[in-house]
């Protein structure tokens, strides 16, 4: 869509940089394609940045306008594919709705999956993939589900005691 975008408006494209940041967190400013615009915009490389949407750039209100500042002096006018935000009152106001919408849609998100991790954790179903030690996998594929590993789970117990009760510490022997 952005090319399509770019070259109806008769701007030469320099650098297409693609989504690919996955699992990273769309309030981070440590995204490595986000770095790339910001140093070529530091370097002068372009006068046009083309983004689909606006959640595409940022899923933080605050973020987006520090990001927005940032490029506004170096010299880069940001387009929207899906969407116009004339430098207006108005437009700036609906941009800045539409942003604040974004940020709240990253927090469902967010509740929706830790939601989620809680009760398939309540259920018995396998977090993630790395098994807690103390515990082992039972099952495969979809089936999977941990148990408490006897032998690992003493240890673990013991470990606790000594922490707990007996005060000791990572570095301090347990037994004087």
């Amino acid at each position: 869509m952005c090319r399509e975008y770019a070259l109806a408006h008769g701007y030469e494209i320099i650098a297409e940089l693609a989504e690919d940041d996955r699992g990273a967190s769309g309030a981070s400013f440590e995204l490595d394609q986000l770095n790339s615009v910001r140093e070529m915009a530091h370097n002068q490389l372009f006068d046009v940045l083309v983004v689909r949407e606006i959640d595409r750039l940022s899923r933080n209100l605050a973020k987006q306008l520090i990001v927005e500042e940032e490029l506004k002096r170096e010299g880069v006018q940001i387009e929207y594919v899906l969407g116009e935000y004339p430098d207006t009152p108005e437009g700036n106001f609906m941009k800045h709705v539409r942003a604040s919408v974004a940020e709240f849609e990253r927090e469902k998100i967010k509740e929706r999956m830790v939601r989620g991790r809680i009760q398939k954790f309540k259920s018995g179903k396998l977090v993630g993939n790395c098994i807690p030690y103390g515990y082992k996998r039972i099952g495969k594929a979809q089936d999977v589900e941990i148990v408490i590993h006897k032998e690992e789970a003493e240890i673990v117990k013991q470990i606790f005691n000594w922490f707990v009760y007996e005060k000791a510490s990572m570095r301090q022997s347990p037994c004087g």
